[in-house]
């Protein structure tokens, strides 16, 4: 869809970006505080996360969460909160017409919660809830274990759930008062703005009622290497869940991380992808997915799939040799061709509605204050050259900062064998 992207400060200092997509029907909204996880007190780890959810409650307008929920919704109107390792967002979609209501909605919401004993304690519920079915999601489960002995800030839902006792009202108070000021706060915001974008900077100045404050930094991450495998053993579970993660501890320019999505491609993106097709061709497992994402500081290239303990080897075999070949220049321009092509399709697909065009704005613009330039994403994609390909896939495995670890019942004796295995691509 066309659009075009304003970043603006308003009077209060808040900054933003007003997206504009003519003859859009939706508006999309996403308001985002720099009050994650990594703030969270001692010993308190769910503190941001209980947070948010209360903030989606009671407020000074609606003295029930229920009544507020019927009032913003009662036209079809979506809104949520979020939670992760660096900031809460509180986010909306709704039909065009009811455009400011929502907006107003969400600002009431964030302005003026109430915090309330009887809320505080349904929520503590809920994210027991959350918590406690996290622990069947075993690929998150490996995830979160893997990250956190990398140097990751994240924690084992098994403690936070252990936590959660210690927890009480005014803990979420004290952290919404310290956390929720105009400083620590950016909004991206996408619609037809056409002849609104004035009454929308009125409406956040006038009614995001909050204080001055500090903004707070992101944390500087230290990376553990890792000399041995993890392993997480579930007797209920029958085949193993594999992941595998390298790390670069800068952050990846613009140029290494889309020659890094076109290798994935390349890999694992398709059934005729290099990896993934060999796996599926030899019956060894369903799938294997890889991708590349680069935080404030850091990048990381991971792999993860699901494979029987007697497919296992031959399945880290198959990695191994393609990762070597591509470390060696093997990369062809009819490859890259056609992972270019389907990175283009996939592009153009995914930029067909309101949220998705927020979304490939919002996250990288409250993490690192940068404004992405979405019509130069296919350019971009085209100028991948397997030079570049080559170079990035170097980096990651010069740098030899990498961790391997599987969840199931296999034992550590296979583990061990796996992780040897895959230490061959450093041999």
């Amino acid at each position: 869809m066309k659009h075009k992207v304003r970043e603006v400060t308003l009077k209060n200092g808040v900054k933003g970006l007003l997206i504009d997509v003519p003859q859009a029907q939706v508006m999309s909204y996403d308001f985002c505080v720099r009050a994650g996880y990594y703030l969270a007190p001692s010993g308190k780890w769910e503190v941001p996360h209980i947070m948010e959810h209360l903030l989606c409650g009671a407020n000074q307008e609606f003295r029930k969460a229920r009544l507020f929920e019927a009032e913003v919704k009662k036209n079809g109107a979506y809104t949520n909160a979020y939670t992760n390792t660096y900031n809460v967002g509180y986010v909306g979609e709704c039909a065009d017409f009811e455009w400011d209501r929502i907006l107003n909605s969400l600002l009431l919401s964030i302005s003026k919660p109430l915090f309330l004993q009887e809320e505080f304690e349904a929520e503590m519920g809920n994210v027991k809830e959350e918590l406690t079915g996290y622990l069947s999601n075993y690929f998150r489960q490996l995830g979160v274990a893997m990250g956190e002995r990398l140097g990751f800030r994240i924690q084992k839902y098994e403690k936070c759930l252990s936590e959660l006792k210690g927890i009480s009202i005014n803990d979420i108070r004290h952290y919404y008062k310290k956390t929720h000021n105009l400083n620590n706060i950016t909004f991206t915001i996408a619609g037809d703005l056409k002849g609104r974008k004035d009454q929308i900077t009125s409406s956040i100045e006038r009614r995001l009622a909050l204080p001055e404050g500090e903004k707070f930094e992101l944390p500087e991450l230290q990376f553990k290497p890792q000399t041995k495998p993890l392993y997480i053993k579930n007797d209920t579970v029958e085949s193993l869940y594999v992941s595998f993660t390298m790390m670069l501890p800068r952050r990846a320019s613009e140029p290494e991380i889309d020659a890094l999505n076109a290798l994935n491609n390349i890999l694992t993106g398709t059934m005729d992808s290099l990896i993934l097709g060999d796996i599926r061709e030899k019956g060894l497992a369903y799938y294997i997915f890889s991708n590349g994402n680069r935080g404030h500081n850091y990048t990381a290239w991971d792999f993860d799939f699901q494979v029987s303990p007697e497919n296992a080897k031959k399945a880290i075999q198959i990695i191994v040799k393609h990762l070597k070949s591509v470390l060696n220049g093997s990369v062809t321009p009819e490859l890259l061709k056609t992972s270019k092509n389907f990175s283009l399709g996939s592009f153009q697909m995914g930029a067909q509605t309101v949220s998705s065009i927020l979304n490939g704005y919002s996250y990288e613009y409250s993490l690192t204050g940068e404004v992405m330039d979405y019509d130069r994403i296919p350019d971009r994609i085209k100028g991948v050259t397997t030079n570049r390909v080559t170079n990035i896939a170097n980096a990651f495995h010069q740098e030899q900062l990498w961790d391997f670890g599987v969840l199931g019942n296999c034992g550590q004796e296979l583990v061990d064998e796996l992780y040897t295995e895959l230490g061959k691509l450093w041999n």
